[in-house]
């Protein structure tokens, strides 16, 4: 159940927060935005902090007032939601998910709850079992740091040599803005507060990725991705190696700007392992 605590809401994640569920809510069926809708993205609202509401407010997109949030908007909230717990350790790893208790704490309809908990079992960060239902995933052990670092390893250096020379000066402006984001960004310790820092370097990454202009490997990338979010499910740390991380990059775009490929791929491979070196410390931490 969902108890109010401050100024948000309390969860209650295990079966003891069974019970019936709440009623469906139109917001779950219907195609056009109305005022039942705009209740469940009130209710999101009083639960969640300035940041999240944040990104439910339409005014971005169109003056204020002319759209409410569609059912998308309110499925990509309750997403977000679930992720910034799951990635500042509430709750913890191995904990059981209640999809009726999620349901009432963030007052929308268990339907938006499960597809929000399909796309984090597909990062990685939650598991189903038959019958068990979904719990979050255990911390990364450290053969799986050295295993996902080692296939990052493998893939990422090949597409930074091969993105070099097809890198365009505006491209390469691109790498170089989420260099400054990763100096501008707050370093947390909450995951909203980190978010940005992890988006700019994710950035970086898939740039050079998708300009490599190979299908297959941008294929096994992506196939990365998900778990690269349950690695990064040590919470309450924070970022740890900024300057490092920085000047990684750094070194890799000089490369890029100097059309040397090999020189390129070098630096990556040293980012990469200088990344799994550190993400064992962070695991270290986080026990």
């Amino acid at each position: 159940m969902g108890a109010r605590v401050g100024g948000g809401y309390r969860f209650t994640f295990g079966p003891e927060a069974g019970g019936d569920p709440p009623p469906r809510k139109d917001t779950d069926t219907i195609a056009e935005p109305g005022l039942a809708e705009q209740s469940c993205a009130d209710g999101i609202r009083r639960s969640i902090g300035p940041w999240e509401a944040t990104r439910m407010d339409p005014a971005g997109a169109s003056p204020p007032g002319n759209r409410r949030p569609t059912r998308t908007s309110l499925a990509d909230s309750v997403y977000d939601i679930l992720l910034a717990r799951l990635m500042e350790g509430a709750p913890e790893p191995g904990e059981q998910l209640n999809i009726d208790g999620l349901a009432r704490a963030l007052e929308v309809s268990p339907t938006p709850i499960r597809e929000a908990l399909a796309r984090l079992e597909s990062t990685g960060l939650v598991t189903r079992a038959a019958l068990k239902g979904y719990r979050v995933a255990p911390l990364f052990t450290a053969r799986e740091i050295d295993d996902l670092m080692d296939a990052r390893g493998v893939i990422e250096p090949v597409n930074a040599r091969l993105a070099t020379n097809r890198m365009t000066s505006g491209v390469i402006s691109k790498l170089a803005v989420t260099i400054d984001e990763l100096a501008e960004s707050p370093r947390g310790p909450s995951f909203t507060e980190i978010r940005e820092y992890w988006a700019a370097d994710e950035r970086f990454h898939n740039i050079i990725a998708e300009h490599a202009d190979n299908e297959f490997l941008l294929s096994a990338y992506r196939a990365l991705g998900g778990h690269v979010q349950r690695f990064r499910l040590f919470g309450g740390l924070g970022v740890t190696d900024a300057d490092a991380a920085i000047a990684e990059h750094t070194s890799i775009l000089t490369a890029i700007e100097a059309s040397d490929a090999e020189a390129a791929q070098r630096a990556m491979a040293a980012h990469i392992s200088s990344v799994k070196t550190r993400a064992r410390q962070d695991r270290q931490a986080r026990r």
